[in-house]
């Protein structure tokens, strides 16, 4: 059994829904992800100069460097597509660095519905656009952090860098 209210509320809700996830899609592509990029770049030249710092001999290209001192290496790539940098010492992988965004809680009002058919779907609805403003509120308020495979959390290039090299 339905009714036309839960049928209307449905409808203005995947509306919403629909438009939320293309705005969410154009932020990211234009904001978000060129920001990890950059966050990403700008560690891998922090990690390249406490390394010379440290007396290490460099060998840099493009996207990779090695840190060497006598016959031991630090070797640091930026992998999938910017987002990432590998660690390894003496070519065996320490650890995957990523860039993520900081999540940020959202809490919207819920609409109140009639119990039928349509309950359940406008309620999943109802909880996917809370999660995609969460997500564009994350976005408005940038905060780009990194996290190992571990998924220990560093703040700062500079808290990362003390954990792996300080």
């Amino acid at each position: 059994m339905y009714s036309f209210y839960n049928f209307k509320i449905l409808a203005d809700l995947q509306e919403e829904l629909d438009s939320l996830k293309m705005q969410s899609e154009t932020i990211s592509k234009n904001k978000v992800h060129p920001s990890m990029k950059s966050a990403i770049e700008k560690l891998f030249k922090k990690i390249i100069d406490i390394s010379r710092a440290n007396g290490l001999e460099i060998s840099q290209e493009d996207e990779s460097f090695v840190a060497q001192y006598k016959k031991a290496t630090i070797g640091v790539n930026i992998i999938r597509d910017g987002f990432s940098l590998k660690l390894s010492v003496n070519n065996m992988e320490v650890d995957e660095i990523r860039a993520i965004v900081s999540a940020s809680k959202y809490i919207s009002p819920q609409v109140n519905v009639k119990p039928d058919e349509l309950e359940n779907d406008i309620l999943n609805i109802q909880k996917e656009i809370q999660d995609i403003k969460g997500l564009l509120s994350s976005y408005e308020n940038l905060n780009i952090i990194f996290v190992n495979k571990n998924s220990q959390t560093f703040r700062t290039p500079e808290e990362l860098i003390k954990q792996y090299f300080g």
